[in-house]
């Protein structure tokens, strides 16, 4: 049967390959220590789980604190920037308002 896996019929000189080797004790795989080994393990992935969980909920609450933090932030910070408006106006116009002609006060009112 011809090697088909490689086109020259061997790997190539950089490959690393990686073998997985069953865990022997010597009381065979029934001991009390292979017992030991697999609720250890058992143990640490689920506290493994409780971290990530915990990780989770404590990046979840920050996030939503923030935000609202932010929106408060916000509303503290109002300014006169958030209401004014660029507009051009004619030069008599000016003139009018800096003569008190107008007060600027009232310049949305119908009576100007």
């Amino acid at each position: 049967m011809a090697n088909t896996t490689f086109p020259e019929g061997r790997p190539p000189v950089d490959t690393v390959f990686f073998a997985q080797v069953s865990c022997q004790s010597e009381g065979g795989n029934t001991g009390i220590y292979m017992w030991r080994k697999m609720f250890l393990g058992l143990l640490l992935a689920t506290i493994g789980v409780f971290i990530c969980i915990y990780a989770r909920l404590t990046i979840t609450h920050i996030s939503s604190s923030l935000m609202i933090e932010e929106k408060l932030l916000d509303y503290a910070l109002v300014s006169i920037e958030d209401y004014s408006v660029t507009a051009r106006i004619s030069k008599d116009f000016y003139q009018d308002v800096i003569s008190g002609k107008i007060d600027p006060l009232i310049l949305g009112s119908d009576d100007t």
